[in-house]
């Protein structure tokens, strides 16, 4: 859980930040920002989840992992 709420955080910052920084930055923020967070990027990857082919798991994955974030965080 904690990479992934590291790489949501890391990639809606628009810029590279030190690794300490978005620690530190995910330490201040409450789990409604990083729920917010994984909702915005479930969005993104929709369709990316849908036309991925048969055998390949990348974005179903990715889709469920950000789903128990959103569970374990509420």
């Amino acid at each position: 859980m904690e990479k992934t709420i590291y790489n949501l955080v890391s990639n809606s910052l628009g810029y590279e930040f030190s690794h300490y920084f978005v620690k530190a930055l995910i330490e201040e923020m409450p789990n409604e920002e990083i729920i917010e967070l994984a909702r915005e990027e479930i969005k993104r990857i929709q369709y990316f989840v849908r036309i991925e082919a048969d055998g390949w798991d990348y974005w179903k994955s990715k889709e469920q992992r950000l789903i128990e974030l959103i569970i374990n965080l509420k």
